[in-house]
């Protein structure tokens, strides 16, 4: 499930925000800030995207128009977040992006710096994947969110 922030599009950004995983949930469930969040409609498009699950977090490109495993792809390795804050806590999500230069950090960690041209503008958006059971309630509460549009 995901949430785009309609209205405004952003080309090169910081954005941040904290997220706490509620009481209710489990370390199965993925969240995650999404970036540069493009559609032509709502069955296909295309965002960067900053992933928390477990105690890991990576760097993503998803292209919903493409099949099978392939429209999500890892830009990174999964990187150990070495102070990640548990259940019920909150952790600090930030990206940067400015012209293909992006770099992300949690908890002021910095979890990956790569250079990607394919997407260059669009909505901040939030997600939320139960990466286990369907059963699983997960519950994530993002706030305390600031945006600041950079220059190249």
């Amino acid at each position: 499930m995901f949430s785009p922030c309609d209205g405004h599009e952003f080309s090169d950004l910081i954005f941040e925000t904290d997220a706490t995983l509620t009481d209710a949930s489990t370390v199965d469930a993925r969240y995650a800030i999404l970036f540069r969040f493009n559609h032509q409609n709502w069955e296909s498009f295309q965002y960067y995207e900053l992933a928390v699950w477990g105690d890991e977090a990576v760097l993503a490109y998803a292209d919903t128009r493409k099949t099978g495993d392939d429209w999500w792809t890892p830009l990174q390795d999964w990187v150990k977040i070495p102070q990640l804050n548990e259940v019920g806590q909150a952790n600090h999500l930030k990206v940067v992006a400015v012209g293909g230069k992006i770099a992300a950090f949690v908890n002021n960690y910095l979890i990956g710096y790569i250079q990607d041209d394919r997407l260059d503008s669009g909505l901040v958006a939030f997600s939320l994947f139960n990466q286990g059971s369907a059963y699983e309630e997960q519950h994530v509460i993002f706030e305390n969110m600031k945006t600041q549009i950079t220059q190249p």
